[in-house]
């Protein structure tokens, strides 16, 4: 870039006394509309990828939270079954015997399980892109 460049009366002038005065703010609004444009469309692009994710984020957590909630539930009534069970029943040859509620009940954990596992896989994921971004 010159420094300096010659005017019509010949005399030396620099890059800065040539330029008229324009405030940073306008300066900046014009760049922004010529050929910042593309810039200021990609990082609005991005802001808002980023936004999306994080909100997807945010939902992921709260079923994962509440998956766990239900299952550490399942478990605790899992346990009181079986502790009644214990106690009732005098089991034969060391077979266990479940009912349809503790079937129920166990069908249900491993249910919860799965959407926890699921859940939690893709909150990684998307844990990775918000920290890439």
């Amino acid at each position: 870039m010159r420094e300096a460049e010659d005017d019509e009366t010949g005399a030396r002038r620099t890059m800065k006394e040539l330029r008229p005065f324009i405030p940073r703010n306008q300066a900046f609004l014009e760049y922004k509309q010529n050929e910042g444009r593309s810039f200021e469309e990609n990082i609005r692009a991005n802001q808002d990828e980023l936004k999306q994710k994080k909100d997807e984020f945010n939902n992921l957590r709260e079923q994962c939270n509440r998956a766990k909630n239900e299952i550490d539930s399942i478990k605790v009534n899992l346990d009181k079954k079986n502790d009644q069970k214990q106690k009732t029943l005098e089991l034969e040859d060391g077979l266990d015997v479940i009912d349809e509620e503790e079937f129920n009940l166990i069908k249900e954990m491993k249910d919860y399980k799965k959407a926890y596992r699921s859940a939690f896989d893709k909150l990684k994921d998307i844990k990775g892109d918000i920290f890439l971004i």
